[in-house]
């Protein structure tokens, strides 16, 4: 959609329904208002109470026999406006009922008030529950939306979103037509957690995606680490504060080794976070990786790109001292957003991921990230009772395995070139002429779910594609072409 016509959508008024029992809360989207929902606490019999659950419902777009589009809620701690996706896009061109969901136990979306520390009650918070939430929400829209009640239902989401969509569709076929998954990474393999194939991909992946983009530039990164081990072993801290723009220069090998992780998740993060607009979780410039690159040069020396880096990333780890790296303040950005509790029971339950570290053969340094073990999985799960975790059994019987997505029609996966989730996402599904088979939809030039993201004159023409083949998908699904 052109720039001009999507500004047109993004400034229409916004019409919020009231109905009998759900009440209006206070503005927390700046153009479609929120609402909360009397959710069930558990939708399987084990507890009678309700809890308030903030939804969006923008009917702007909708005309009868148009689809319904869910954005399905993930693990952010603030309620994720459905005006900054796409989907009002999708909307526009399919005149479609917009749904946003908060997650249970995220936000303001609590059953039993603040959560403050891992001994909250958290038996309510399985997959199973946060599923039936979208369906009951569903349920309730088509119901109170003249119109709506014949509508095909389409689930989407990114990244936790993007798996918990396609979910929908494997598990509740009667209530979701469709899904759509950006950077939805696959559970299946890493339900023997932790999974001693999986935890490197990640490391991997993003090794491959720097030497792609330049070979000189990776190759530095690579020679970086032993640098830095030598300036500090020999007493040159300082020569490494000058060179990298530090605040402080590292004194001793467990000073090097924070600053070292701190500079690895930054470069992690530039490539699955590469924007076209500067974002809190990687740096203060659009498009940080080719930033990288560009600043590095065609010939870099080995701390080239840490310079570059850390020119940039300073807002990762002290945002006021954007004059240097202040990479003692330890106040890593990375997870900024999310509800680390929360999404640490779920990881310690139905959603484990084994992705993350590092080996030898890749540009980082593979001293830094050791080995997962079952050891140090049940020390991060301790503090909730040492929960459950999926067998590979029930992760199949969840239908999380790439057999029943390759069943399972109405999907489409989309993945990004920049992307670490590409690594350890669904499998290629067997090509197919039919249209409602599952597809698996690689995008140059895209970062972290960034097809999710609203319209930005500054987004690459795949990323412009793949939107416009996800409206065709949407069309062809609902029976609208």
């Amino acid at each position: 959609m052109a720039g001009g016509v999507f500004s047109l959508v993004r400034t229409a008024l916004t019409i919020v329904l009231l109905y009998s029992h759900s009440t209006i809360a206070q503005q927390f989207c700046p153009r479609y208002n929120t609402s909360q929902f009397e959710q069930k606490i558990d939708h399987f019999g084990k507890h009678n109470g309700t809890f308030a659950q903030r939804y969006q419902l923008v009917t702007d777009f909708f005309k009868p026999g148009g689809p319904v589009l869910l954005l399905q809620g993930a693990e952010i701690s603030i309620f994720s406006c459905i005006e900054y996706f796409s989907l009002v896009q999708y909307a526009h061109e399919t005149n479609a009922l917009l749904l946003n969901i908060n997650h249970r136990y995220f936000n303001d979306s609590v059953p039993f008030g603040v959560i403050t520390d891992t001994t909250y009650d958290w038996q309510y918070l399985t997959l199973e529950n946060v599923l039936m939430d979208s369906v009951e929400l569903v349920k309730y829209a088509k119901q109170e939306v003249p119109g709506a009640a014949e509508s095909k239902v389409f689930a989407a989401g990114g990244s936790y979103g993007g798996f918990l969509s396609s979910m929908l569709r494997v598990n509740h076929p009667e209530t979701f037509d469709g899904a759509i998954a950006s950077g939805s990474p696959r559970l299946a393999d890493s339900a023997d957690f932790p999974n001693t194939t999986s935890q490197w991909i990640q490391a991997d992946y993003i090794s491959n995606v720097y030497g792609d983009l330049s070979k000189p530039v990776a190759d530095a990164i690579s020679q970086s680490w032993s640098l830095m081990e030598q300036l500090v072993t020999t007493g040159n801290g300082t020569g490494l504060q000058q060179e990298l723009n530090l605040c402080t220069a590292p004194a001793n090998a467990t000073e090097l080794a924070l600053l070292q992780s701190l500079l690895v998740e930054g470069l992690h993060s530039v490539s699955e976070f590469n924007y076209p607009t500067a974002a809190s979780t990687s740096t203060n410039v659009s498009y940080p990786l080719q930033y990288i690159i560009s600043q590095s040069g065609s010939n870099p020396s080995p701390l080239d790109p840490l310079k570059a880096y850390a020119s940039i990333g300073w807002i990762t780890v002290n945002p006021q001292r954007p004059e240097c790296y202040d990479w003692a303040a330890a106040s890593s950005g990375f997870g900024h957003g999310i509800s680390t509790a929360s999404y640490t029971y779920i990881t310690c339950t139905y959603f484990p991921l084994s992705a993350g570290t590092a080996r030898n053969g890749t540009i980082f340094p593979a001293s830094l990230e050791s080995e997962l073990t079952h050891a140090s999985v049940t020390q991060m799960c301790a503090p909730y009772g040492n929960p459950h975790m999926r067998t590979p059994a029930e992760v199949e019987a969840a239908g999380l395995s790439q057999e029943r997505l390759a069943n399972t029609t109405n999907i489409i996966f989309t993945l990004g070139q920049y992307d670490p989730t590409t690594g350890y996402a669904v499998k290629e599904f067997e090509l197919s002429a039919n249209r409602s088979a599952p597809r698996r939809l690689f995008v140059s030039e895209m970062a972290h779910t960034q097809d999710l993201m609203g319209y930005n004159p500054l987004d690459s023409p795949p990323v412009l594609d793949v939107r416009n083949t996800t409206v065709q998908y949407i069309k062809y699904w609902a029976g609208l072409e």
